[in-house]
């Protein structure tokens, strides 16, 4: 999922526990969405799945060299990679990561859009169970099953408002108090003992 300050998105972006991709995965969902598989043990983004990410993001954003914008993300792994980097440089798309056990309280996709999403998500599949007695619910109605919830969570309202309370935009320093820029500090330290 991403998000901007002004709030737009950009089209979600699925990744498949599978060996290959197939059309039927992606039945439903919001338009423009991307999906990807890593294998068939892992939904987890890798480096070369997130190439594919920045080149989604560039594509809806139209971000170059001469029209930057600043990707705001976790330290995973995955965005690290060099190839990332230099892909990001030549489409005016700079990164910039988050301290290790920062992102609950940094992130403005954290802060404001995905608890409210995950809960409707929820909600979403508990009725779909409830209607579809005896059935589980399969890989194939993952997509459908988020396009509605992604609708109703990811609002201009609710996509702005996380930036605003970090004081990422409008920019204030006076979003966090000197408690949080300590746990900051500490949360940094542990992030750095176990990585």
């Amino acid at each position: 999922m991403i998000i901007s300050f002004v709030g737009n998105t950009v089209p979600s972006v699925f990744i498949f526990p599978r060996a290959r991709f197939h059309d039927s995965l992606m039945f439903g969902v919001p338009p423009g969405s991307l999906g990807l598989v890593n294998s068939p043990q892992s939904i987890w983004i890798t480096g070369p799945l997130f190439l594919k990410v920045l080149e989604h993001v560039k594509k809806h954003t139209r971000s170059s060299k001469e029209d930057r914008i600043i990707l705001l993300m976790n330290n995973h792994e995955s965005h690290r990679n060099l190839d990332s980097i230099f892909c990001a440089r030549e489409n005016g798309i700079t990164l910039v990561t988050f301290p290790p056990h920062c992102c609950h309280r940094l992130q403005p996709l954290d802060v404001g859009v995905m608890g409210p999403f995950k809960g409707k998500l929820h909600v979403a599949q508990h009725d779909w169970m409830t209607a579809n007695p005896g059935k589980v619910v399969r890989i194939h109605d993952l997509a459908s099953l988020t396009n509605a919830v992604y609708q109703a969570s990811f609002t201009a309202d609710n996509t702005t408002e996380p930036f605003a309370k970090l004081g990422i935009w409008p920019f204030s320093r006076l979003a966090f108090s000197d408690e949080d820029y300590e746990l900051f500090l500490i949360c940094y330290a542990y992030g750095k003992r176990t990585s």
